[in-house]
This record gives structure tokens, sequence and C-alpha cells, in this order.
């Protein structure tokens, strides 16, 4: 046998081993990260439910070439951030506003089947202070192709980092007691 048939083969063979894991990679994930904040509620709530502060502490937002629509109202309901970067475009929508409490939002990314729901809620645990906990996840149909579980899979790694390091981002403009975030 030739080598150029050995090498095509076990290319042929690697190739059809990455694909069959994939298929058994998880369809869905889900990250939480939470802070405490040297602040109350009613301060930090009205900064995180207008997108255009989200500039000022989330990593999302970091990229210099990114360039920003915003459609809707100013926060709240259907408040909604259109961004375009070097990277990768999106849309952030916010679907759940309770004054003070909670925050949903859906994170669609384009020329990506993947949209993201996410929560943010705040509770006060003590006088001056707030625990903001932050929740995102992912649900994949059963069917979704293995390239889509690959990258679903890395988009879980990504999401868990820059959770935490926007919520240190959030900390460090209001004040904390605790300087690290924790998996809660």
């Amino acid at each position: 046998m030739s080598i150029i048939f050995i090498l095509l083969t076990l290319l042929g063979l690697l190739f059809a081993f990455i694909i069959i894991l994939g298929y058994f990679l998880p369809t869905a994930w889900q990250v939480e990260k939470a802070v405490l904040v040297q602040a109350e509620a009613e301060d930090i709530f009205p900064f995180i439910n207008t997108l255009k502060n989200w500039q000022d502490w989330s990593v999302w937002n970091s990229d210099h070439n990114m360039e920003f629509e915003f459609e809707g109202p100013a926060s709240g309901n259907n408040a909604t951030q259109i961004w375009k970067g070097t990277q990768i475009n999106g849309k952030l929508t916010i679907t759940k506003s309770n004054p003070n409490n909670l925050l949903e939002f859906s994170l669609e990314l384009e020329n990506s089947r993947f949209v993201v729901k996410g929560i943010i809620v705040l509770e006060s645990t003590m006088p001056s202070y707030t625990q903001v906990a932050w929740r995102s996840a992912l649900n994949m149909p059963q069917n979704f192709n293995p390239i889509y579980r690959y990258q679903a899979f890395f988009l879980r790694n990504y999401f868990e980092s820059s959770m935490q390091e926007s919520l240190l981002g959030l900390q460090s403009l209001f004040g904390s007691a605790e300087d690290d975030t924790e998996a809660l």
C-alpha cells in the first residue's frame, strides 16, 4: 500500500471520529456567577437596566471597533442593543424587567442559530450590599449537527469567563466587600 493511501485513510478515520464525538457533546448548558456589590439594588438596577451602560461594565462591549445601535426604549422591556464588531455581530434584548430585582434578556448571535437566555437577579443581603447573580443558558434542538455542538461547547467557556469579568467590572464601579466572584 502506498503511504498516501494510508495517510488518507487515517485522516478520514480521524475526521469521522471528530464528527461522531460531536454528537456526544451536550445540547444545553447553563453558567451561573455571582458577586457582592457594595451598593443598594435601587442604585445598581437602573444602571444595568439601560443597555447603553453595558459598555461601562460588560466585557462583551470591550471591542473598540464595535458599532452600536439601540432600538426601542432606552431601558427596560424591549430595549435592544445591536452591535457589529470585527469578530461577531449580535443583538441583545431585554425581555423582562422587574425594577430593583430582576432583568431577563435574550442574546442572539448573527449567522448562528444560538439564542442565549440570560437573567440577572439582585438581592439585598444586608444594608448597603446587594448580591448580583447572573445566569446564562443555551438550549439547542437535539438534532443540531456536530459542528454547532462544538461551537456551543466553546461558547460556554467564553460565557463563563466573560460573565465573571463583567461582574467584576460592575463591582468595581460600585464597590465591594469581596474582591472576587463566586460560583453559585
